[in-house]
């Protein structure tokens, strides 16, 4: 009787090691929630906020930027003034709340000659002073703002996707073989 209660103990024994394994194999098998990138080859128009009908509102200097999202993790990030514009490159994490951006630590800056000789009709006459500048690098995060298309930024600002626009930001860079350089000497190929 002894011999059966032994083996019975030991089955039983087995028997539960195994299942509770098998169990803690699986809790642990179970893998973060896979998150769609609808970032990818799309282009966002950031404004500093919005207006009375829920609209970016951008009627100011320096008020509109535009990220483009290259591929899988990395961006352009483009930042216009009217003495100026800005570049800067990183890369970019997409996240159940939103999405993380990872700026590098160089930035192309574009100064214009605003002189007395300045063409709004023919800009492209325009000399244009390019400088490369170290920048700290830094993270802004974009969080889903009420349910609504727009993202807030951790800068305060509203960004919206704007595809209608991307051919226009892209040739803007393809144009101007300084901007390519820049993007290039990062190994980002658009």
């Amino acid at each position: 009787m002894k011999k059966i209660f032994l083996v019975f103990s030991l089955i039983m024994f087995v028997f539960c090691t195994q299942n509770e394994n098998q169990k803690t194999e699986r809790k642990n098998s179970k893998e973060e929630p896979k998150i769609e990138n609808t970032f990818k080859n799309h282009l966002y128009i950031i404004g500093p906020h919005l207006d009375d009908f829920g609209n970016l509102e951008m009627g100011c200097d320096c008020c509109l930027s535009e990220a483009y999202f290259v591929n899988e993790d990395e961006f352009i990030f483009g930042c216009y003034c009217l003495e100026g514009d800005d570049y800067g490159l990183g890369k970019y994490k997409v996240t159940q709340k939103g999405i993380e951006l990872y700026f590098y630590d160089e930035m192309l800056s574009l100064e214009y000659d605003l002189s007395d000789e300045y063409d709004s009709v023919n800009p492209q006459k325009t000399s244009i002073n390019y400088k490369i500048t170290q920048i700290k690098k830094h993270k802004t995060i974009w969080t889903k703002y009420k349910n609504s298309r727009f993202y807030k930024t951790s800068d305060n600002e509203f960004a919206e996707d704007s595809d209608s626009l991307k051919i226009r930001f892209l040739d803007r860079i393809k144009n101007d073989e300084q901007k390519l350089n820049f993007i290039r000497r990062n190994n980002i190929k658009i």
